[in-house]
């Protein structure tokens, strides 16, 4: 493949039916999180395992097959389902990046995404998990059209919850 010039590599990739977000990161999820709100748009990018954006995803022929399986024709098709959807948000791997997560067809639906300075979120990455593999920051309930105030995720009773200690055979002959 030809290297690709500046310009292409940050093109933007519209939405499937027209426009340029996929969604957008909420102020108030944004401000629980102490981050900036935004929308959230798919750039080209560099294919790869060193990329990002559309490019990157789609360079990866068992992603795009499991995407497809799922019922995502491309990688904008996936990366909408997700932004425009998603139910919670967490750590995305490194400085500034951010997971946004997406349960569907029994699975967590992932969107990496970073803050631009230019004012949104670029798509880094897009992930298929069956089990989001991320430490939480934040639940987002989007049900019946209402938008309730985000809360802070906090662990769920079974990360707290411990098993019995085994019983030893002729200890307190109980």
């Amino acid at each position: 493949m030809a290297s690709l010039t500046d310009s292409e590599i940050r093109r933007f990739v519209n939405v499937p039916g027209g426009g340029l977000d996929f969604g957008h990161v909420r102020e108030d999820d944004a401000a629980t999180l102490g981050v900036k709100g935004g929308p959230i748009r798919l750039q080209q990018g560099i294919p790869g395992s060193k990329g990002f954006g559309n490019l990157h995803v789609e360079s990866y022929p068992d992603r795009m097959r499991q995407l497809q399986s799922l019922g995502y024709a491309s990688c904008a098709a996936f990366v909408l389902a997700v932004g425009a959807n998603y139910q919670r948000i967490g750590e995305g791997g490194g400085s500034g990046k951010l997971a946004l997560i997406y349960q569907n067809c029994g699975h967590d639906l992932q969107i990496i995404v970073r803050y631009n300075d230019a004012g949104f979120w670029g798509v880094t990455t897009g992930l298929p998990y069956r089990v989001a593999r991320c430490k939480i920051l934040l639940e987002v309930s989007r049900t019946g059209g209402s938008e309730p105030t985000p809360k802070p995720a906090v662990a769920s009773r079974f990360a707290t919850l411990s098993l019995p200690r085994k019983s030893t055979l002729g200890g307190s002959g109980s």
